[in-house]
């Protein structure tokens, strides 16, 4: 049937057809694999945060310390640039219309789509039209991916304290990558295809928490929340 190859004809389409494919079920038969673990584990968002865990440590892996330089020539000023657009957007949104937001449109949905980057869409294309130093590129981007960059960033706009804590914890799985993988080259090479093998699954871990007919019925705010979600 050659199902992988199709698949990898559409950009993105290891991330992106897995993750079309769990939001319908989740619309029209969510508990078709709510049937208990592991199977709800691997086919829902229950495992998400393990699979961001596993890819910050695989990523941190595949990133070079000759290659710091270049990767954040790169990447590094759009990552700021991005942090510093939702931040100030997100300042402005509650300012003017509060946590609550408007027509359906609350400020942690506005949040979290400005300041989303869509690492896993990044991989998958990444793979087919990347370099070396992209894939390097790609740890710093899951650093500002990862759901506590929003939170942080909705703290910071209202006024609130920012957890530190829930930084280190992104950093660490990523900085034991970066050290594993710098310090024994076999490391690195055991890890390199392991982003890829994640896609699918983080891909269905995403699309689990969308659910289409509320999307639709909910207009322009439903749309934004299960893109949130996503």
């Amino acid at each position: 049937m050659n199902i992988l190859n199709k698949t990898k004809k559409v950009p993105g389409g290891l991330l992106i057809i897995p993750m079309v494919i769990s939001s319908v079920i989740n619309t029209f038969c969510p508990s078709i694999v709510k049937i208990g673990d592991p199977t709800t584990a691997v086919f829902t968002s229950k495992g998400t945060m393990v699979l961001i865990g596993m890819i910050l440590l695989i990523s941190g892996s595949q990133f070079k310390l000759s290659q710091v330089a270049v990767t954040l020539k790169r990447t590094g000023v759009l990552c700021v640039s991005k942090l510093i657009i939702s931040w100030t957007v997100g300042f402005l949104f509650i300012k003017f219309f509060g946590i609550q937001g408007i027509h359906g449109i609350s400020a942690v949905a506005l949040i979290s789509v400005i300041s989303s980057c869509n690492p896993g869409l990044y991989l998958a294309l990444m793979h087919t039209y990347g370099d070396e130093v992209d894939c390097a590129a790609f740890g710093i981007l899951n650093l500002i991916a990862v759901p506590i960059v929003p939170v942080m960033i909705l703290n910071a706009t209202s006024g609130l304290e920012i957890s530190y804590l829930s930084v280190l914890a992104t950093l660490v799985p990523f900085l034991l990558g970066i050290i594993l993988g710098n310090l024994d080259s076999n490391i690195q090479k055991l890890f390199s295809s392991g982003t890829v093998i994640l896609l699918p699954f983080l891909g269905i871990s995403f699309g689990s928490n969308i659910n289409l007919k509320l999307a639709l019925q909910s207009g322009l705010s439903g749309i934004s929340c299960s893109y949130t979600c996503s």
